[in-house]
């Protein structure tokens, strides 16, 4: 290649990367393959166009445009590690982590591989190795809080809620702004049993994130544990109102309109909520343990079934058992 090709070759090159970075994705993507047309094994276009791909959730190009990638030049350890993101969208998690630790066998101290490893662990429920890999993560890089979240929510799993508070804590301390740290803690507070700690915490979340949905139903769940129903239902609403599809939320309005006994819009949550799920065993068993209570003794008997229950006759009534 003569050296005014490589002029512009180089030019086009920073033109995609300019591209990409402000999200001009599909400018970056025509100029990217601008550039395989005249050079195919140009390294960085393959490995940029194939984070691209994965971007743009055309993960299937993603994997190939990166195993090209990796066998132009195997020892780069960035490329296994962005194969490593790719096959755990695509729901690979075993080959997903035999990326990350490829990436790591050729760079130790790649902090986000050890990361995404205890991500990975985390959700195959080995938690106790997730946290090996979260640790050394914070060994090699000390400063990033979402490890610290990661590790919390570990810590949270296994009902360590002290430990799981500390974690938080220093996730904020990182980024004071960590909307989902801010929740979390609160989580932590509640399960530790501090409930007016749990509720800044929520309160914080909501502050910095005014459509936080999670946020708003857990503060509901903080108030109701406090006896305070109607400021519990206000939350639940709210957290409903940001998302209409939040099941959860629901199926807790229900219960608290229950707790008021206002049964008929207790009823009318549940429905909302087995209309977005009807499978939900919990939200069945609460309907139908409902209906009992509203004299619809044969429809409560269809959900009961559907639920994790048992049904014992008697004279008098139908009862959970």
């Amino acid at each position: 290649m003569n050296e005014k090709k490589k002029i512009i070759l180089n030019e086009t090159f920073a033109s995609a990367v300019q591209n990409h970075k402000k999200g001009n994705f599909q400018v970056a993507e025509k100029l990217y393959k601008e550039i395989l047309n005249v050079d195919p094994k140009h390294l960085q276009s393959i490995i940029l166009l194939g984070t691209l791909s994965g971007q743009m959730k055309n993960f299937d190009l993603a994997k190939q445009l990166i195993r090209k990638a990796i066998k132009i030049n195997p020892n780069y350890a960035e490329t296994h590690y962005k194969l490593g993101i790719i096959l755990k969208e695509l729901g690979e998690v075993q080959e997903a982590i035999n990326c990350y630790e490829k990436a790591i066998e050729l760079n130790p101290n790649y902090a986000e591989a050890h990361n995404n490893i205890g991500n990975l662990l985390r959700k195959s429920d080995k938690v106790e190795k997730a946290i090996n890999c979260f640790e050394k993560a914070i060994e090699i890089n000390p400063n990033d809080p979402d490890v610290y979240n990661n590790l919390g929510n570990c810590y949270e799993e296994l009902k360590n809620f002290k430990k799981a508070i500390n974690c938080y804590e220093k996730a904020i301390e990182l980024n004071p702004n960590y909307v989902d740290a801010y929740n979390n803690l609160g989580i932590a507070f509640k399960n530790f049993g501090k409930v007016q700690e749990a509720i800044n915490c929520y309160k914080k979340t909501i502050q910095l994130e005014s459509n936080h949905a999670d946020a708003h139903n857990n503060l509901g769940l903080a108030f109701k544990e406090l006896g305070e129903v109607q400021e519990a239902i206000n939350c639940y609403e709210k957290a409903i109102e940001i998302n209409p599809n939040y099941i959860i939320a629901y199926n807790n309005l229900g219960l608290a309109f229950r707790e008021l006994n206002e049964l008929k819009k207790a009823a009318s949550c549940y429905e909302k909520a087995l209309n977005l799920d009807p499978s939900r065993e919990e939200i069945c068993e609460g309907y139908g343990d409902l209906l009992l209570k509203l004299n619809m003794h044969i429809k409560a008997l269809t959900y009961i079934k559907k639920g994790t229950g048992f049904i014992c006759f008697t004279q008098k009534d139908v009862k959970i058992i």
